[in-house]
């Protein structure tokens, strides 16, 4: 393995984990200046919207899973911005929630629900791209 081929293998693996983080950190802060003065259990109802939210959509795609996680995904799902600014923009239906620890939970529901599943769709359009490629190609590319 090459240094430039370790360094994509890790940029690739990190790509979803760091644009969650960063989408969740994003979403804890526009919560926490909406709701002014939070409290811990405010950010013990973040904790558990995020968690209740991956929970369920595991618990949905459980039987779905492949042998081993995480499995290749295309290269597509590394450019997931527009999954951290769907994840982001699904916070502004929180806004009119009146209670901080019910907003604080919806906030980081409803955002983790949305990462998720636009990073799942591009990994759809991604893997659907790359096999109606291949069968495109004529017999002497493969």
């Amino acid at each position: 393995m090459k240094p430039q081929d370790a360094l994509a293998y890790v940029v690739g693996t990190l790509a979803l984990p760091y644009g969650y983080t960063v989408t969740m950190g994003v979403v804890w802060a526009m919560a926490r200046e909406h709701y002014q003065g939070m409290t811990w259990r405010d950010g013990l109802a973040f904790l558990l919207g995020a968690v209740g939210a991956f929970g369920l959509l595991a618990g949905i795609s459980r039987s779905y899973m492949p042998g081993r996680i995480p499995a290749p995904l295309p290269s597509s799902v590394a450019l997931n911005g527009m999954a951290i600014v769907a994840a982001m923009g699904g916070v502004g239906i929180c806004i009119g929630i009146p209670t901080s620890w019910l907003g604080s939970l919806s906030a980081s529901f409803i955002a983790t629900t949305l990462y998720v599943l636009s990073v799942a769709m591009l990994a759809y359009i991604g893997e659907r791209r790359t096999r109606t490629s291949a069968e495109r190609a004529p017999e002497s590319w493969g």
